[in-house]
């Protein structure tokens, strides 16, 4: 058997806020031999609203749609985040030590 790459796999979950909403957002970083980082957004947890948890996705579906309704869009709101806390050149830095040599 020959191994002819390496890659290395993290998933990075950071806590946020965004009034009373609370949740965590999960990262998936990609460590390929090559070099290139890649940062994916995979999953939203751990959702409370005013300190009640939302549990479901139908409840977080509904959730975001009544707020988009009213011209609060979470999604967007999470998807900047994220954007922010899990930027590339950050994500570099930090995985940089996990690279395979």
């Amino acid at each position: 058997m020959n191994i002819t790459s390496k890659t290395v796999l993290l998933s990075i979950t950071e806590k946020i806020k965004v009034g009373s909403l609370e949740l965590n957002i999960i990262a998936q970083v990609c460590i390929p031999d090559s070099g290139l980082v890649e940062v994916d957004f995979m999953d939203e947890t751990e959702i409370s609203y005013m300190g009640v948890p939302i549990t479901n996705c139908d409840d977080w579906d509904k959730f975001k749609a009544f707020h988009l309704g009213m011209g609060v869009d979470y999604n967007k709101t999470i998807v900047h985040m994220f954007e922010e806390i899990f930027n590339k050149k950050d994500m570099e830095k930090l995985v940089s030590k996990y690279r395979i040599k």
